[in-house]
């Protein structure tokens, strides 16, 4: 009986011990080896970030009259609700929007 009993500590403790150093070996992995690991990606992101060219600055054509611009984007809203409703544009009319 006694022999049984220490036969199942002694497993239980070769568990433990496995299990431990598993959690030691997985501690020092995050504590030693990312952080390591995250330095090196900075340096080779400092080396990209050098090499970028800077964007081309465009020139964008200014809006001219605002009335026609209300007017198409009126046009473009009863096109899309006419085509999600599927019911023709002359069922109804567009009274008021808000841009976002």
């Amino acid at each position: 009986m006694l022999e049984k009993l220490l036969f199942g500590l002694r497993t239980l403790g070769i568990g433990m011990l496995t299990i431990l150093s598993m959690i030691a070996i997985v501690f020092l992995l995050l504590k030693f080896v990312f952080p390591l690991l995250y330095k090196l990606s900075n340096r080779k992101n400092k080396k990209s970030k050098e090499e970028i060219v800077p964007p081309v600055q465009t020139t964008v054509e200014e809006v001219t009259n605002d009335e026609e611009d209300e007017e198409e984007i009126i046009a473009v809203l009863t096109a899309a609700i006419a085509a999600s409703t599927q019911k023709p544009v002359s069922s109804f009319r567009v009274v008021n929007f808000k841009r976002i």
